[in-house]
């Protein structure tokens, strides 16, 4: 008996350390994901283990946005990225214009794009790989099924600081 709950223990205790479920707020992802969707994410303990096409739980670069985003990896280091971006002049009340750009991803960083329309690496630039913190694995179609094993359950904008504490 005594094995067995050990079993289980260390059990639950290696899920709480791997594994978490994201609570999607935003449309940056649609038509992929969509708000309220639950998502189970794996931490990443290694960054060999980032691969393009993932959808990633990340930080962006500086304290101008303090919350975890949701996006997908599009380059890795040494990876040629083309991407075109909107710009917006107000002032001239016209159609945005698009400017197409060409960047390396330089060592030990990710490019990350939203699958609809948001704040990515277009906007921000690449970020260092260590700011990624999860990588999806599956969508869920009720959260709960999991969290009753303890696995702590976050949204981007409100929690995710917390599981990127706990990855440093």
């Amino acid at each position: 008996m005594k094995k067995f709950l050990f079993v289980v223990v260390g059990g639950i205790i290696i899920l709480r350390r791997c594994f978490f479920v994201v609570t999607v707020n935003g449309t940056s992802m649609v038509p992929t994901l969509h708000s309220g969707q639950q998502i189970l994410a794996m931490r990443v303990w290694s960054r060999h283990w980032l691969k393009k096409g993932q959808i990633a739980i990340a930080k962006p670069p500086g304290n101008h946005y303090p919350h975890l985003v949701i996006k997908r990896i599009v380059g890795l280091s040494g990876d040629r990225v083309e991407f075109e971006r909107e710009i917006f002049h107000r002032e001239l009340n016209a159609s945005p214009q698009v400017e197409h750009h060409v960047t390396v991803v330089q060592p030990g960083y990710v490019f990350l794009k939203s699958d609809g329309y948001g704040a990515d690496s277009r906007h921000w630039g690449a970020i260092p790989a260590k700011n990624v913190v999860g990588i999806m694995l599956f969508s869920l179609k009720n959260g709960h099924e999991l969290t009753h094993l303890g696995l702590p359950t976050v949204t981007p904008r409100i929690e995710l600081h917390e599981v990127y504490q706990e990855h440093k």
